[in-house]
């Protein structure tokens, strides 16, 4: 019976534990974060599903990505692109009236 109880304290941790590193990941993120955000990243910050988010990055006043060189072709850039956080901030502040 101990050691069940001990598994389940375990796990329980382990949750909390989880929902703390997602929860200050974004402590101290604001309009001057140089951070660079993936579209997850994006979404996980501003709550909404990946797919909204590919919507709003298409949108002609979302920020600009930053277009890193592809690691096989370095004359090509990645097709995953990024976003500055800080920038990513001041979009979603401007979008909220703050």
């Amino acid at each position: 019976m101990t050691g069940i109880v001990s598994e389940n304290v375990l796990q329980e941790l382990q949750a909390v534990r989880a929902l703390l590193e997602r929860i200050n990941k974004y402590t101290g993120i604001d309009e001057k974060s140089v951070e660079l955000w993936s579209m997850k990243d994006i979404a996980e910050y501003s709550k909404f599903d990946v797919r909204q988010i590919q919507t709003l990055v298409a949108a002609p006043y979302f920020p600009k990505p930053v277009l890193i060189p592809s690691q096989r072709d370095p004359n090509k850039p990645t097709n995953k692109p990024r976003w500055f956080a800080g920038e990513v901030v001041r979009y979603m502040r401007r979008r909220q009236g703050i």
